[in-house]
């Protein structure tokens, strides 16, 4: 594939890197592929069809990744990946979210997760931390690992399946709070949550640690196990949170501040420009990792 413009804005998290073009190519990077570097991600099986191919399709990635004139990264935890494998710097703009479609609704007795239901999203944590606590746990989305969700469940949490994007929202607004079990490289979801006025318990890994205000739209755990996401849901509780406050703090990440940032962006590569400055990716990187060591030094 070969594309003739000025400036190309390339959204990809797979092959769109790859394609050539004549003229200034900027790839919004949503994580390096998964499924070459994180094989731990995806079910065994798929990591054994794929095994024999994924040398020679990381060399391809890697050069692939020559050809861009910049790098973009939805979160500062992708900009990390995208140096250590591409030793490419990049920009942070965070995805765009559509705040104004969320209201602040009167909350009811029941947690959530929303999700795509694969075994790496980890929602049997949710499951067991509110087994281990008593509490209602309702859980919208579908995915291979439904079976056996609702097998470890037992009839302790409601399996919703695929819901609208009205149900979604209505269900962030009534929820007590999202829980957040797995490492995501933004979690879009998340900020809906926090659009809508409710606190959000995540893992403190990935973009949840960019978008989450400790203590103040929500509480971490530091470890994977259901014990750590019963404490930080606990720990919740005895927060007094402001639902007004928690949604002023996701409108930072409304779509009205990506398209300014990405024009920002455009405009700079049609004067020639860049953002990438290699000289700092070791300085973010550095940084990176003392912020996510004293966030899990605190939980």
């Amino acid at each position: 594939l070969r594309v003739e413009a000025d400036v190309v804005v390339c959204s990809s998290s797979g092959w769109a890197h790859g394609a050539r073009v004549d003229g200034r190519k900027v790839v919004y990077c949503h994580t390096p592929a998964r499924w070459l570097y994180r094989t731990e991600s995806y079910l065994a099986t798929e990591q054994m069809l794929a095994a024999p191919l994924l040398p020679g399709l990381r060399r391809w990635d890697r050069r692939s990744a020559r050809r861009p004139t910049e790098y973009l990264a939805n979160s500062a935890a992708v900009r990390d990946r995208i140096f250590r494998q591409y030793r490419r710097a990049a920009r942070v703009v965070h995805p765009p979210v559509q705040t104004g479609r969320f209201r602040i609704l009167e909350p009811e007795d029941f947690y959530l997760c929303a999700s795509r239901l694969q075994p790496y999203k980890r929602i049997d944590l949710a499951i067991e931390a509110c087994k281990l606590l008593g509490v209602r746990l309702v859980i919208a989305g579908d995915g291979p690992a439904r079976a056996d969700l609702e097998r470890r469940a037992a009839g302790t949490a409601e399996f919703l399946g695929r819901v609208t994007d009205e149900e979604m929202a209505d269900l962030l607004g009534r929820c007590r709070a999202l829980i957040v079990p797995a490492e995501e490289d933004f979690c879009i979801t998340a900020v809906e949550a926090m659009a809508a006025g409710r606190p959000v318990v995540g893992f403190a890994r990935g973009g949840l640690l960019e978008t989450v205000g400790l203590y103040k739209t929500g509480s971490f755990f530091a470890t994977q196990a259901p014990e750590a996401v019963a404490a930080a849901i606990s720990h919740l509780e005895q927060l007094e949170l402001v639902p007004e406050a928690i949604r002023a703090h996701a409108l930072r990440f409304d779509v009205s501040r990506f398209q300014a940032e990405i024009a920002d962006v455009v405009d700079l590569a049609l004067a020639g420009g860049t953002n990438e400055q290699p000289e700092d990716a070791r300085k973010w990187l550095g940084q990176r990792f003392a912020d996510d060591t004293r966030v899990a030094a605190g939980h």
